[in-house]
């Protein structure tokens, strides 16, 4: 026992010597054990715990508790501490103690997952080798020379910090540490059938490497006094002990996917899965002890249909992977895509996965790969000018690949995470850490000479100049290198250019470069011109990848920021080069996962070669909970007939098509918006002429796609009812379909195909539909993708002339209260038909309350009405009265009733021949206190002009404003107001409201406002 001056509070001790490590105030002293001699340690500061290297001339520690923590060396190659220094560092990788050396006296091994290299060279010692994957919180670290293996428990990080894998041993393989295995430690068993969790507190390799050795306690709450334990893991081959998977089979689609199955195996049992198949690899959970999660790859079969197994003790896995199919527009990739580019000279994409660990070279004409097996998971990949090579940058190497050979030619260990890589084709690579404060670094291919440059917030994503004797620097900062003699030398310095954003690509000839705002900068060798602004993606502020066509004379862009949480676009955006000005976009097609659709979103795009094809590798929404995640197509550049536009806040956008066919053309119409905006709403409205008289319009409102829906249904001699249904999404969608009656018997269920991108237009009574000629009722329908649907009602009237009115399409067993038909006109030659459909599996019973124009809480006529489940019912004033009469009316349903029907108010006008001559719809709305209308006035009033109708259930009068305002947007050009009375309803044409009398040639929005 020694007696010192200080408080040891934190020690590390030699064969020969005790250190007490300084605390805050600096007071450390060595102790020589032989002696009892204690030397002041004055040159030194903070240090918590340590540990001595194999040649015992440093110790090495951390300083838990300060910010930023560090890795500092203590030498004491006579015994005592002489002298302290730092790594070179600054809070650019996590550090914390303990730390633990490996066998061979190389690495250091810190608690907070980064790795450190220990050496007798200044020039690499406390550098960075490496991290944990998965970010590793170690408790205990040990190693194998043996066995090449390292194992390690976690532990929390902070004092307080709850973990709850702390009863788990991990296992790495050595030199990269990837995952090779776990362990689960055995509980105790309490009394009864009670079971205490343990918690890992230290782990050894036992001298033979032939078991592990555990110490554990038991969690606080087993009450024990005695509460240690050690446990011993063999590691001799595994023996059957009872493992099993949790399923028998397994069924996978023919590109191939990365899947999971579970086992199930006591804490005790140590097992090890095999794959009896090549096209079958397992990528993690194969060898360790206790339940746990197995997952394996199953490569793309261009075969017929084919069977193999994994193999764990006496249970197997049977996998059934699909034959080959028809190519479909979208190709599922069985891995997951961490960077990917394009090779023009093969015209194929290079890319890279993580688990398992490889690059591909990815033929989409022909769907087949080659593949070369990496070292760890990668985290980036360049490919030089000419094709040939590739660099593949992981945390803390990077390897030098031969794309011809489909080899790695070798595998260079550096100091530096590699976050980004450009491989220039001048005999170098250079590597770029994430993080800003930090170096770059030039590594030459021939000698594996690294040499570090001076690089703090100069960017961090490299693009090669199109001389290839400079590159660009993006990411929060932008500068510019000369990489002319090799070693990489700024030119620009920290450019006052707006930064990247992150990402930034060149143009095919070098002159633009793009950035991940949607900001675009002129390229230059002239100093004065490089790197100034040259115009913007607009509207796109926000861009994850851009790729141009000298050939085609544009840009394809994809919208989103790869740092966001949004998923991104799925669509590509076109751009002109000269002007940058927007053409048009293209819908990228879906994925097909378990027989459902989701969208597929946008992560890469790519001409190719000949630029008669744009390449785009995408990712499946996250509600597809797909393990492997990424697809890729092959998109024509050509844009249908699109018209670009733009409309302000509270404006609008009009087109009107020719009519000057000589036949009826039949389609459908999208509206697109950019990432970003807003969706807008719109509506169409046909105008039918006869001999160039106008006889009938109807408005058919943009819907949102559904995957159901019901509508009324009549067919008779001089009524039929017609749907047209498109298909957006870029697979076949199937639509089933049936007819219910007015007693509410349901017809026998049918079927039709609709093509990816398709439309069909039919009356229900022909083909796909096949309804009865003589029919009133309801149609119902619903789709295995979602589809855009809208209804027509056609009136021959007695003159044969065809009257169009729209019917809603309603949805399914949704529960509505009251509706409200703003309007019904009765009398003067008009009659209103109520059509009422129920869109529940339930009777409903209610009443239709009318409310005459004016009368304020004065309750006219009702009618009782009764909907079978799915049916529908449709009632008719009388029109005897010569006088015009406007009202509200309401859907009331009684109290046996918990939903009201919706519906329409169709509304006919016969002239004094009896001839009708006009039909127009309303649909039930529920109250709402602001609502934004097309309206339009022609220069003669009588010719066109817009009405409204607006009801009041309140009661007190309600004051309304309306305002107009152009389709330019902007503030209201024209305000106005009425009064609705209690429980009333006005109608009135736009020059009829107080502040509008003098409208006239008006084409805009009317917004009512209450």
């Amino acid at each position: 026992t020694f007696p010192i001056s200080v408080s040891a509070k934190s020690i590390t001790s030699s064969a020969t010597w005790i250190y007490v490590m300084p605390s805050y105030q600096g007071d450390s002293v060595s102790v020589e054990i032989a002696t009892g001699a204690v030397t002041p340690n004055k040159t030194v500061f903070y240090a918590s715990g340590g540990k001595v290297n194999a040649a015992v001339n440093a110790l090495y520690s951390t300083q838990d508790g300060l910010s930023p923590n560090k890795v500092s060396r203590f030498d004491i190659p006579t015994g005592p501490i002489t002298k302290q220094t730092y790594a070179p560092y600054h809070g650019d990788y996590p550090t914390c103690g303990p730390l633990f050396f490996s066998t061979d006296g190389s690495r250091i091994y810190t608690g907070c997952n980064a790795v450190f290299r220990a050496s007798t060279d200044p020039a690499l010692d406390m550098r960075y080798l490496t991290s944990f994957p998965g970010g590793l919180n170690a408790r205990s670290i040990t190693e194998s020379a043996l066995l090449k293996r390292v194992a390690a428990v976690t532990g929390p990080r902070y004092t307080g910090d709850t973990v709850t894998n702390d009863n788990i041993v991990y296992l790495y393989e050595y030199e990269h540490l990837n995952p090779a295995g776990q362990f689960t430690l055995t509980d105790l068993q309490g009394p009864g059938s009670r079971t205490i969790k343990v918690h890992a507190k230290w782990v050894f390799f036992d001298a033979g490497s032939t078991a592990l050795y555990v110490v554990v306690q038991a969690d606080l709450s087993s009450g024990l006094l005695n509460d240690f334990s050690v446990q011993t893991i063999s590691l001799a081959p595994a023996v059957a002990c009872g493992a099993s998977f949790n399923v028998s089979s397994a069924e996978v689609v023919a590109d191939g996917e990365i899947a999971t199955v579970g086992i199930s195996a006591a804490s005790s049992c140590r097992y090890e899965a095999v794959s009896t198949s090549p096209w079958i690899q397992i990528i993690s959970g194969g060898y360790g002890s206790g339940n746990g999660t197995l997952t394996y790859i199953v490569r793309a079969n261009s075969q017929d249909q084919r069977t193999g197994t994994i193999s764990v003790e006496g249970s197997s896995l049977t996998v059934t992977q699909a034959g080959v199919s028809s190519p479909r527009p979208l190709t599922r990739l069985p891995y997951n895509v961490v960077a990917a580019t394009y090779n023009k000279a093969i015209d194929k994409i290079i890319l890279i996965s993580a688990n398992p660990n490889e690059l591909h070279i990815y033929d989409l004409s022909t769907r087949s790969e080659q593949t070369v097996q990496l070292v760890m998971a990668p985290l980036c990949l360049s490919v030089s000018p000419d094709g040939n090579f590739a660099a593949v940058g992981y945390d803390g190497w990077v390897s030098y690949v031969d794309l011809q050979s489909m080899s790695i030619v070798e595998t260079v260990q550096v100091i530096t995470d590699v976050n980004s890589v450009l491989l220039a084709g001048n005999g170098y690579i250079y590597l770029f850490p994430k993080r800003d404060w930090s170096d770059i670094y030039s590594l030459e291919i021939s000698t594996s000479i690294l040499t570090a440059t001076g690089a703090i917030y100069q960017g961090r994503i490299p693009r090669l100049s199109s001389d290839g004797q400079s590159m660009y620097l993006g990411g929060s900062w932008f500068s510019k290198w000369s990489i002319s003699s090799g070693v990489a030398k700024p030119v620009t310095g920290n450019s006052a250019t707006p930064n990247s954003c992150g990402n930034l690509w060149l143009s095919e000839d070098g002159r633009r470069l793009f950035t991940a705002c949607g900001r675009v900068y002129r390229t230059s060798t002239v100093p004065s011109e490089d790197m100034q602004p040259n115009g913007a993606l607009s509207p796109n502020n926000s861009v994850r990848w851009v790729d141009e066509s000298l050939i085609q004379q544009s840009t394809a862009v994809i919208a989103g920021s790869p740092n966001s949480q949004e998923q991104g676009s799925t669509q590509i955006y076109l751009y002109g080069d000269a002007f940058l000005d927007y053409r048009g976009m293209l819908d990228l097609p879906s994925f097909n996962i378990s027989g459902k659709s989701y969208s597929g979103f946008g992560q890469y795009v790519f001409w190719n070669k000949d630029a008669s094809a744009l390449t785009v590798i995408e990712k499946v929404d996250t509600a597809a909970n797909a393990a492997s995640s990424y697809g890729v197509a092959s998109i024509s550049p050509t844009l249908e007939a699109q018209t670009p536009f733009t409309i302000f806040g509270r404006g609008g956008a009009s087109w009107t098509s020719l009519g000057a066919g000589a036949s009826t053309s039949v389609g459908s119409a999208r509206v697109k918006t950019l990432s970003g905006s807003g969706s807008p709403s719109g509506l169409a409205i046909f105008a039918s002429r006869q001999n160039g008289v106008l006889v009938s319009e109807a408005t058919v409102p943009a819907v949102t796609p559904v995957q159901s829906g019901r509508i009324f249904a009549e067919m008779g001699d001089s009524v039929d009812t017609g749907l047209a249904i498109g298909n957006p999404s870029a697979t076949a969608a199937k639509v089933t379909f049936y007819f219910t009656d007015q007693a509410g018997a349901n017809s026998a269920s049918a079927s039709t195909t609709i093509p990816a991108n398709g439309q069909i237009a039919a009356f229900l009574d022909q083909a796909p539909f096949n309804g009865l000629s003589s029919f009133m009722g309801t149609f119902t329908f619903s789709s295995d993708t979602p589809i855009a649907a809208v209804a027509l009602r056609g009136h021959s009237n007695e003159r044969s002339e065809l009257l169009w009115t729209t019917l809603p399409v309603l949805p399914l067993n949704y529960f509505f209260g009251p509706q409200i038909f703003p309007t019904a006109i009765d009398g003067g030659g008009w009659t209103t038909q109520f059509v009422l459909v129920n869109t529940t599996d339930s009777v409903l019973n209610g009443t239709l309350q009318f409310f005459p124009q004016g009368s304020p809480g004065a309750l006219g006529s009702s009618f009782n009405y009764s909907i079978p489940a799915r049916s529908s019912r449709k009632l008719m004033t009388t029109g005897s009265g010569t006088t015009l009469l406007a009202r509200a009316v309401r859907i009331v349903p009684d109290s046996r009733s918990f939903s009201a029907p919706l519906g329409i108010a169709i509304f006919s006008e016969t002239n004094a021949e009896g001839i009708t001559i006009s039909e127009a719809g309303v649909p039930a709305s529920s109250n709402i206190q602001q609502a934004v209308l097309y309206a339009q006035v022609s220069d003669d009033a009588s010719l066109m002009q817009t009405g409204v109708a607006i009801a009041s259930t309140s009661s007190t009068p309600t004051n309304v404003t309306l305002e107009l305002t152009t389709l330019g947007g902007g503030p209201p050009v024209l305000t106005g107001n009425v009064t609705v009375p209690a429980n009333g309803q006005i109608q009135m044409y736009l020059n009829q409201i107080r502040g509008f009398e003098n409208l006239k040639s008006f084409q805009g929005l009317l917004t009512i406002s209450a």
